[in-house]
């Protein structure tokens, strides 16, 4: 299914932001999954991609190299600028840890 790229640059499919999680969350591709921060914003989310084993913790569900829990796949040219020089999508609004992550459907 084609994507869609919304105004912060992060790729869609039915309205969810789509990302890449680790193998230990046992979410395959197209899996929706609703992800919750420690402010209360709910991101609906649907999984896009998965990370490699290589590149996670032993729980396979954090990324040994930035400590991300999840990545959002992206259209780098529509990304907001610092965002994109920093590799955090907090610098496009989106704030806090993960506190919660729930499938959905």
């Amino acid at each position: 299914e084609q994507a869609t790229i919304d105004s912060n640059g992060i790729a869609c499919v039915d309205g969810r932001m789509l990302i890449a999680v680790g193998t230990g969350h046992n979410a395959p591709v197209g899996t929706n999954l609703d992800v919750t921060l420690t402010d209360g914003t709910v991101l609906k989310c649907k999984v896009g991609d998965i990370k490699q084993n290589r590149h996670t913790d032993a729980s396979n569900k954090v990324c040994t190299g930035n400590g991300s829990i999840i990545e959002f796949l992206v259209e780098t040219s529509c990304m907001n600028t610092k965002a994109k020089q920093m590799g955090d999508i907090s610098y496009a609004g989106y704030f806090g840890g993960i506190t919660k992550i729930v499938r959905v459907g």
